[in-house]
Formats: structure tokens, C-alpha cells, sequence
């Protein structure tokens, strides 16, 4: 005996005079017998249920080599002279089913799907109709079998169970370019009255439709009468005619030529009432504009432009955004760990981290649009940006004055944004920094209410500044006790140690002298003189100033006077007199800034314009020298 896996499923009718009308044929491509006890044969649904057909108890008998063995119902075997019969008379195939055939050991053999099958050996063959049966493909003495049911088969108009495929005439050839071109499946108003199917006829000739059918996804068919077609013509084919149901969600269409060759195919998902799905040459659209028995129509297409953040850190927002040309559209984020957001510009915060596959869903039409990106979500990196100092009573309103020095000891800029100040004493109160705010290497800087809207109590505080992700970069906390932060006391670090001080700026250092040397025209730049005289160490000077100015000697007295600058940029001049100094008239002619000499001995009004007299007059030098 031979080896049984030679043994092919040869040939296949479902139905004929009636649903019992049927056969399942066998062919053994072997040259010698094969001994087919304890072999199996079922059926599969669509649905992808098993049926038996012959149980491996009554599966007997051996296949002559070359040869063929036919299985049929009961009703039929003697009409067959089948070698062997259902086990039950209640069995049966059916259409867009799938044939299976085991050997004793309960391995597959073969397996034939058809139609609308599911299971399939690549893909399904064409289904027959009644008193017409699909036939394995003849070469020779040989069945051939390529593993691919579309190709190895073909339909049979001339059954012939028990015997070699009869030879028929070649079938006439039919265009490949008579296609479908455009369905209605939910217009508005009635389903029944506006459904349709159109075909296009792009073969380059008329072309009679008798025997080309229609088929949706459950199987319905419709077959088309004798009507012509011209090249380049449209027929719109509506539910009054084809009796065709088109499913609102997860329908497919299929046309083929009276060979029972798939010509055409397309499927959908969900729908849009009152649109037309429309065949543009190339792929298949959503469009407005409803176009039976005529050219189809588009909308203007959806374009988008996505933004997101470069590093997306753990639970740290992130900024997503859309842009659209349809000021209409609506747009669904799908972030990839579960949640969405209904927003064209909006954050997230990742809680793990890991990969995500990012999806913004534009619907703006007749056309939505999919966007999709992966993003890698990280562990925030830390930076050494440490807390130097705290003002927590200045002179002047708190609420526009309190501050924070912060000190970024790192090698690398670091912008704060998205950092935050927590104050507070039990409980702390967490404070967004919401906009940029730059550290440069080694730079000390006042971080004030302004950017974070913290506060700092007058006797006691806990202060803490966080990463993004919230956990603390920086921290420190003061307690007065029973007394209270002075105007003007600052709490500041020195080496490891916190001590409260008089008000020192940040960033700057004291002078116990300081005089500014008359310097030369320089960049369109008239210096005439410039002398500062303070009593005692108050004079302060920006540190990244130092070196640009010499230091010399002070007069003894609480006198502020300035000479005149003169500046051929008058946007800056102007700027400067603005709002700085009191007792200063410009000119807007001569371009020049002249400040009288202003004496006062109240040493209150020298503090309060000494800041700003000083960083004008160096920022003059700096810039513009």
C-alpha cells in the first residue's frame, strides 16, 4: 500500500436537483492503492463550526491508484454508484464551506474551502452554483495541487463524479475592467429607495452583463439580465432591482463575470449617512457628493500637521497637537495606555514607561483621516539645579516681590518649565512653572511669583522645587518661631549652611567702592562721565558685570550723580527713560539722556532707585560698547 498523502480531494458539487444532490470526490495521485481505513472526512462552516460527514469508524475501503473514490449522501448513492455514504443521513455540506479530509492518524490531508469559506488553503475557491461542481485541475494523470484553493480549482458546468474531468471548450474570456465603482449603503431619507451599486465600464467596449452577478457579504445574489454597457459608462443598480440589502457596518461586494471569476471586490466598515463610497482609479472614498450612472466626485481631501514634544518623560505631561485645513474637524487622541482625549491641542502624562503607539483620528467630512507615531516614554533625567535662597518678606507687596534664588550647578542650560515650587508646611501646595524660564550653566537666577505663583509664609515654610515627574530636585524649610521674617531678610546658603541675612540680589556682588571711569565714543556711543557715589557697602553690581568697569574710590556722601549718555538709537534711549530714573529729561532730537544730579539724604529712596540706575548704566556699557 502507498503512502495516503497522495490522496487529494478531487471534485465537489453542493447541490443539484435538490440540497441532497451532492458528492465529495477523491482522486490517488499514487501509482499504487492506498488503504483508507480510519480516515476522517468533515465540514466547516463558515462560522468555523466542524460537521462530521463519515466517521473514521465507517470510513473503509482502499482507492485504486490513479484512480477516484465518491462520497455522497445516502439519497444518491445508488444515482452516484458512490463507494461510500454519509454516516448519517442527516448530514450535509452546504456553501461557502470548507471540506477536510484526515488520514488514521487524525493529520490533514487536504482541505477545500469555497465560496465565502473562512478556512481555506490560501485562498477559497469560486463557489458552485446548483448542478455545477468545482474540479481539482487535471495535468496529465496527475491532480494538481499548488496549496492554493483559488488557483486549483475551477468551476464545472459538466459534473463528473467517479470519472476524469470532462474536456470542455475554453470558456469565453470576459474584461478584467468591468468594475464597481461607487455604493450607497446609508443615504438619507429611505434605505430601500436609495441604495445602490454601480458599475464602470472601462474596458474599451460594450459589454453585454447577462450572467454577471452581484453578491454581498451574506450571499445574496443577483444576477444581471441582457443589458449593454458602453466603455466608459456608469450603471447604477438600486435595491428595487437587485433585492441586494447593503449592510450599514462590515459589508462586502463582490462582482463576478459569468465564468464565476471575481472580477471586482470591496469592503467597508462603518458608514456615514448620505455618503457615497466612490472608486477614485486608484482606492476607494468616502465622498459627498452622490453621483449614480456618472463620473464620480471627491471632496478636498483632509491635510494634517502633527506636533508633539521631541522627549516625553514619566509622569510628566507631554503636548500633542493637530493642525487641519477643515476648521470643522474633530479630532480623537488615542494615546496607547488606555486613554483619549477629544482636544486638537492637548497633554498627557505617561504613568510607566515604554513604547507607545500614539493614534490622532481626524474626521472632517466625508474622509477621516489617521494619523500614527510611536513614542518612547522615559525616566526624567535629574539636573543639579539646587534652591540658594528664599525672600520671603521683601520690601514692598509679597505678592508681586517674594522670591526663590535657584543656583543650575550643572554643566548644561536647563529650562524650568514644567518644573514646579511646592510651599506649604504640613500639607505643601504644589505650583506650576508654566512658561520658559532658562537657567544657563552655573548661573544663579530669582525665580518669582511671577512665573510660579507660590507663597512664602512669614514665620515658617517648607519649600520644595520638583521635576516635572514630581519628585524634588531641590529643598529647604526655615522656622522663625515665635518671630517673623523682617522686611527686606533673606534666607540664604552659604557652603552647606543656612543663615538669614540683609537683602543681597541675586546674582551679584557687594562693592564697599565703586566708580565707573569716563569711557570713550565707542558703536556710536558718547560716554561723557559716569561716577556712582554710595555711603558705605550698599553698592551693589551685577556679577557678570564685574571686570567690564574699574573699581577705584567713593566719595562720603549719599549722592547719586550721572552726566549724560548720548545714543543714536533712540528706541533704546527712549526705553531707558521711560521708566527708570526720576528727575531725567530726553530729548528726542539730540537723542541724548540727560540726568540731573539728585541728592537725597533719605537712604530709603537711595535703595529704591540704586538697583536700577546700576543695571542700566552697565547694561548701556555691555551692550552698546
Amino acid at each position: 500500500m502507498a503512502d495516503a498523502s497522495d490522496i487529494v480531494i478531487s471534485e465537489i458539487q453542493v447541490g443539484g436537483t435538490d440540497s441532497k444532490d451532492e458528492f465529495i470526490e477523491l482522486y490517488n495521485n499514487d501509482n499504487d492503492s492506498v488503504d483508507l481505513t480510519g480516515f476522517k472526512l468533515e465540514r466547516k462552516s463558515k462560522s468555523g463550526t466542524k460537521y462530521l460527514l463519515v466517521s473514521s469508524a465507517k470510513f473503509s475501503k482502499t482507492i485504486p491508484p490513479k484512480g477516484y473514490f465518491l462520497i455522497t449522501h445516502s439519497d444518491y448513492e445508488v444515482k452516484y454508484s458512490a463507494d461510500l455514504v454519509y454516516s448519517s443521513s442527516g448530514y450535509s455540506i452546504a456553501p461557502d464551506n470548507t471540506v477536510v479530509l484526515s488520514d488514521k492518524s487524525g493529520s490533514i490531508l487536504d482541505k477545500v474551502g469555497y465560496g465565502l469559506a473562512t478556512d481555506f488553503e490560501n485562498s477559497s475557491a469560486v463557489g458552485p452554483g446548483d448542478n455545477k461542481s468545482i474540479e481539482r485541475k487535471l495535468s496529465g494523470n496527475i491532480m494538481i495541487d499548488t496549496d492554493d484553493n483559488s488557483k486549483d480549482f475551477s468551476i464545472s458546468y459538466a459534473p463528473s463524479p467517479g470519472e476524469d474531468p470532462k474536456i470542455k471548450p475554453d470558456p469565453k474570456v470576459y474584461p478584467d475592467d468591468v468594475i464597481l465603482s461607487e455604493a450607497v449603503p446609508n443615504p438619507d431619507g429611505n434605505d430601500e429607495e436609495g441604495e445602490f451599486i454601480e458599475i464602470y465600464n472601462g474596458s474599451g467596449k460594450k459589454e453585454n452583463l447577462k450572467d454577471w452577478k452581484l453578491s454581498d457579504k451574506s450571499g445574496k445574489e443577483y444576477a444581471f439580465p441582457s443589458v449593454e454597457i458602453k466603455p466608459g459608462e456608469f450603471l447604477a443598480i438600486y435595491y428595487k432591482d437587485s433585492k441586494i440589502t447593503l449592510n450599514n457596518s462590515d459589508e462586502e461586494i463582490k462582482l463576478y463575470d459569468p465564468n464565476e471569476k471575481l472580477v471586482s471586490s470591496v469592503s467597508y466598515g462603518d458608514t456615514k449617512e448620505g455618503y457615497s463610497y466612490s472608486f477614485d482609479g486608484a482606492k476607494w472614498k468616502w465622498t459627498s457628493s452622490i453621483t449614480p450612472n456618472a463620473e464620480n466626485q471627491f471632496d478636498e481631501p483632509i491635510e494634517t500637521k502633527i506636533k508633539k514634544d521631541k522627549t516625553v518623560y514619566r509622569n510628566t505631561y507631554a503636548e500633542f497637537e493637530v493642525n487641519t485645513n477643515k476648521k470643522s474637524a474633530k479630532v480623537v487622541w488615542d494615546f496607547g495606555d488606555g486613554h483619549k482625549s477629544y482636544k486638537a491641542k492637548t497633554k498627557h502624562k505617561y504613568a510607566k514607561n515604554g513604547k507607545y503607539k500614539v493614534t490622532a483620528k481626524i474626521s472632517g467630512g466625508s474622509e477621516d483621516k489617521i494619523e500614527e507615531f510611536t513614542i518612547k516614554v522615559e525616566k526624567f533625567p535629574e539636573k543639579a539645579v539646587k534652591i540658594i535662597g528664599l525672600a520671603p518678606n521683601p520690601k514692598g507687596k509679597d505678592t508681586t516681590t517674594e522670591n526663590i534664588i535657584v543656583w543650575n550647578k550643572s554643566k548644561k542650560k536647563v529650562n524650568l518649565k514644567d518644573w514646579s515650587v511646592a510651599t506649604g508646611w504640613k500639607n505643601l501646595y504644589n505650583h506650576p512653572i508654566a512658561k520658559d524660564f532658562i537657567l544657563k550653566p552655573g548661573e544663579k537666577k530669582t525665580l518669582g511669583r511671577n512665573v510660579s505663583g507660590f507663597a512664602l509664609n512669614n514665620k515658617k515654610a517648607k519649600v520644595e522645587l520638583r521635576y516635572p515627574d514630581g519628585k524634588i530636585a531641590s529643598k529647604t524649610k526655615y522656622d522663625k518661631k515665635t518671630e517673623t521674617v523682617k522686611e527686606g531678610e533673606v534666607y540664604e546658603k552659604t557652603g552647606t549652611q543656612w543663615a538669614w541675612k540683609k537683602t543681597v540680589l541675586p546674582n551679584t556682588t557687594r562693592l564697599a567702592k565703586a566708580e565707573l571711569k569716563p569711557v570713550e565714543q565707542k558703536n556710536n556711543i558718547q560716554l561723557a562721565s559716569a561716577i556712582m557715589q554710595i555711603k558705605d557697602s550698599d553698592l551693589i553690581i551685577p556679577q557678570e558685570y564685574i571686570g567690564k568697569q574699574s573699581i577705584d574710590n567713593i566719595l562720603p556722601k549719599q549722592n547719586i550723580v550721572v552726566a549724560s549718555y548720548r545714543l543714536n538709537n533712540s528706541t533704546v534711549a527712549e526705553k531707558i527713560a521711560e521708566g527708570i530714573f526720576s528727575g531725567m529729561a530726553y530729548s528726542n532730537s539730540t537723542n541724548n539722556i540727560n540726568l540731573t544730579e539728585i541728592k537725597n539724604n533719605d537712604e530709603s529712596f537711595i535703595k529704591k532707585y540704586l538697583g536700577g540706575i546700576n543695571f542700566w548704566m552697565n547694561k548701556i556699557m555691555l551692550n552698546f560698547i
